[in-house]
């Protein structure tokens, strides 16, 4: 890993530590119902002001949706229909960082030329394949960061 691929990927994750308090993968958090609900916004009570509805990443415009998922999982990126998907009931920060997340993935599928992550042998090729779209997602989406900055 060169050192500038070192210092892109040490402020992507300061900068996720920074907006969501702390990373960890959604997938270690405790089940969510097993079926699909359509919600359209999240709990009013959780969430000052709510996130973009759109997110630019890469030369795409990302829906940002809010629905119940699947078990064990708190948001999902699809990138057939340009979708993020983020569960209603999360509290603030998981909110947040759960975006963050999603974003990352959409980050890699755009940087990837929309082949599939099991094309990526190698933390440099993650890397390669996302940083340069995350940097564009901060230029491009400042009211994004700005939400993503707020204290809850």
């Amino acid at each position: 890993m060169t050192r500038r691929m070192a210092l892109v990927l040490l402020a992507a994750i300061s900068f996720c530590m920074f907006v969501a308090g702390a990373c960890f993968d959604a997938k270690f958090g405790p089940a969510i119902s097993a079926y699909l609900v359509t919600d359209p916004t999240p709990n009013p009570l959780t969430l000052k002001r709510m996130p973009p509805d759109t997110i630019i990443i890469g030369p795409f415009h990302w829906n940002v949706r809010y629905l119940k998922s699947m078990p064990m999982r708190y948001g999902m990126e699809v990138p057939e229909s340009l979708q993020l998907q983020i569960d209603p009931g999360l509290p603030p920060d998981q909110t947040k960082e759960t975006l963050v997340h999603e974003i990352l993935h959409a980050c890699i599928f755009v940087g990837n030329r929309g082949s599939k992550p099991s094309m990526i042998e190698t933390d440099d090729e993650y890397i390669e394949a996302s940083a340069p779209t995350f940097m564009q997602v901060l230029r491009d989406n400042p009211e994004l960061v700005k939400w993503l900055q707020e204290k809850n």
